[in-house]
């Protein structure tokens, strides 16, 4: 997945927040980004019929401009990865 999408042209996001909802009981979250970015701690989020609440990852980039349109991952790090 992308952290943004192309909107226009030139584009640039002075402050961009994206919150990342993942399912319910999802633990061992990693995220791996090809840049560096700033990371809240991980809240949740409730909906109906939630029991324990769904994993939220925070993120926050200043200065956000065309070249930030890449792919980052969310992962497992209880696995191995190869």
């Amino acid at each position: 997945m992308k952290l943004i999408d192309h909107v226009y042209d030139d584009q640039l996001i002075e402050h961009l927040t994206v919150k990342i909802i993942l399912p319910e009981h999802s633990s061992g979250i990693d995220l791996v980004t090809p840049y560096s970015i700033k990371r809240d701690k991980n809240d949740l989020h409730y909906t109906y019929l939630d029991t324990v609440g769904r994993p939220v990852i925070i993120i926050h980039k200043d200065n956000v401009v065309e070249n930030h349109i890449q792919d980052f991952e969310v992962i497992n790090s209880n696995e191995k990865r190869d």
